[in-house]
Order: structure tokens, then sequence, then C-alpha cells
């Protein structure tokens, strides 16, 4: 089971963060089941789940997924749509990381529910030539890009954590995203090769670097937060590739 519970994670972490664009994430939320976006996604979820697991028979499986996966998503989008803070729809305030972290649950829930269900009545097992050790990287390493840029940036939204004062929100989360994803991957990196005293030494020089350009109280706290929650989550990456090898 848990051979196959990775495997569809697998897929829809690909799905969910890498087969869709800004616009279609604002389709799905703005029209909702009457849109074509959800369903596009849905059908991606479907045919992810289905290939991951390198078997006709699983058809089923996959079919439950996506169907399942489309109402979950069609539940997000309305309560974002519809549910307002203030004023603002819940997505544009700090609160929008409750709607990602629920959906999120929702669908890993999905995901061992079905995987559980399928292996208990179903014979599955992983081709030989797969890797568990290095399919558990590659998992780790789509987490720590787009996923974990996402979640570093609510939860810094969500604690109210000042932004950079002199640039753009937009810029600075940029900037500071593609630094993340690198370092997120080293400290991955390091850990598989169980190299820690390398991980010290790469979060030391990035915050002599980063600290020295930083004088100010307000920029200083801002790249002190985002480093400690990148850190955290590449920790946690590592932590799951050494768990599974």
């Amino acid at each position: 089971m848990s051979q196959l519970f990775w495997n569809l994670l697998l897929a829809h972490v690909i799905g969910d963060f890498y087969c869709q664009t800004g616009r279609s994430c604002s389709g799905k939320r703005e029209q909702g089941l009457l849109g074509i976006d959800l369903y596009v996604h849905a059908f991606i979820i479907l045919v992810l789940s289905w290939a991951v697991t390198w078997s006709w028979a699983f058809w089923w499986g996959a079919l439950v997924i996506g169907v399942v996966h489309l109402f979950i998503d069609a539940g997000k989008a309305a309560v974002e749509r519809t549910l307002k803070v203030g004023g603002e729809p819940i997505y544009r305030t700090r609160y929008a990381v409750w709607p990602f972290v629920v959906d999120q649950l929702l669908h890993i829930a999905l995901i061992a529910v079905v995987a559980w269900w399928w292996q208990r009545y179903n014979d599955w097992s992983q081709l030989e030539w797969v890797n568990d050790g290095w399919l558990m990287m590659a998992m780790a390493l789509l987490l720590c890009w787009k996923p974990a840029n996402l979640l570093t940036k609510h939860i810094l939204r969500y604690c109210q954590v000042k932004i950079l004062q002199d640039q753009p929100e937009q810029t600075t989360f940029k900037s500071g995203a593609l630094i993340g994803t690198l370092e997120r991957w080293l400290i991955v990196f390091f850990m598989f090769l169980q190299q820690y005293e390398a991980i010290g030494f790469l979060v030391a020089a990035k915050s002599i670097l980063r600290f020295s350009e930083t004088k100010e109280s307000e920029k200083s706290e801002y790249v002190l937060a985002g480093t400690l929650v990148s850190i955290a989550i590449a920790v946690a990456c590592g932590i799951l590739v050494l768990a599974t090898r």
C-alpha cells in the first residue's frame, strides 16, 4: 500500500502544482463547476494517477481519484469565491492558507483511502526497474519547489511578516523563491548523502550574505522568517527521503 500511495501522491504533486497555470487556477475559482478549467484539471489528475500505477486495471481507482478531486477543488473554489474576511474574498487575505492546507489534506486522505482499498482487494506491486529511493528523491525535490514556495508565501502572509518596503511584494517573493528553492534542494541532497555539516555551512553562508545586505530590522525579520520556514520544509522532505530509503 505504501508504494502505491507514494506513486499516487507523486502524480498528485505533478498534476496539482506543475500542470496548472495561474490563469487556470483563477478560472477554477471564478467559474467553478460552470467552467472548463476544473474539468481539465480533474482529467489530468485522473490520467496521471492511472499512469503511475503501471496497471490498466487501475482505471477504476484513477476514476475515483479524478472525480472526487474535482469536487474537492470545486468546494475550495466556492469557499474562496464566497467566503469573505473584512469585506475581501478569503484568498486575498492572510487566511488564504487555510483553504490551501485543507484542500491538500483532503487530497492526501483521498489518495490514502484509494491506495488502501485497491491494495486490499487487488494485487499491485512496483515495477522492478523503479528504484524507490530515487522515486522519493524526485518527490522531495518536487515538493521543495512550487509547493514549498506556495506554503512559505501563505505562512508569511498569515503570520503578517512585513514585506520589504522598497520592493513590490511580487518581486520580493520571486527572488526569495528562487533562492529558497535552490537552498531546499541542496539541503535535501546533503541529507540524502548524510552530509549534515554541509547543511550548517550552507545556512551560515546564506545568513551572512543576506543579513549583511539587510541592516534594517524589518528586512532582517522578513529574511529570517522566510529562511526558517524554508529550512523546516526542506528538513521535513529530507526526513521523508531517509525514512523510505
